[in-house]
């Protein structure tokens, strides 16, 4: 995908969320554009779709940045490993996840990964050591978080490895699923208490 997009020599940020309100998309444009001016090797893989559609290709035509920015719209899920394995981190400007899959879907695929500073992610994300987070609303401060991040290059894959193996010691469902039905099991008897 790389080479089919004249990427081999980028630095290549992925994006897979839907292009709602609540996944920030727009502040993510925002971000990138204040990015490539200071690091103009930068790509964003912009993977998805939704009803800001419109809105979204304004900007990046707005901004300037359709070099810099590839959206192929929605793919299959079995595509995405591509994206995944097209990209050298992920980015997600999403402000409301609770744990959200398309990020463990990126640590499993061995990538860090940039996103926001609340919530779920904070279960995932070990700041410098698997990722970095950032507030996603202030693009200033989520272009610096990418910024820092393409400062990082020579950690980025000693950072996908060590959050692929969180995600493989943590999220495992068959598990999780245990844990989580113990759990109601005990408040459905506090409860009745």
């Amino acid at each position: 995908m790389r080479k089919s997009l004249g990427w081999e020599n980028n630095d290549v940020f992925v994006s897979t969320r839907s292009w709602e309100d609540n996944y920030g998309i727009q502040s993510l444009i925002e971000a990138f554009a204040l990015v490539v001016q200071k690091a103009p090797m930068a790509r964003l893989l912009l993977v998805g779709d939704g009803s800001l559609r419109p809105e979204i290709m304004s900007m990046i035509s707005s901004l300037g940045l359709p070099e810099y920015i590839h959206a192929p719209g929605r793919v299959d899920e079995h595509e995405l490993p591509v994206m995944y394995g097209a990209a050298d981190v992920y980015v997600s400007s999403s402000f409301c996840d609770g744990s959200s899959i398309s990020l463990l879907e990126a640590m499993a695929n061995g990538k860090p990964v940039i996103v926001h500073h609340e919530f779920g992610n904070l279960d995932w994300v070990l700041p410098d050591e698997t990722g970095w987070l950032a507030d996603c609303r202030d693009p200033a401060m989520f272009a610096g978080a990418i910024l820092l991040a393409l400062n990082s290059r020579e950690r980025w894959q000693s950072m996908g490895r060590l959050g692929r193996q969180l995600v493989f010691d943590k999220a495992d469902w068959g598990q999780n699923s245990l844990l989580l039905s113990a759990a109601y099991e005990q408040a459905l008897q506090g409860g009745k208490a």
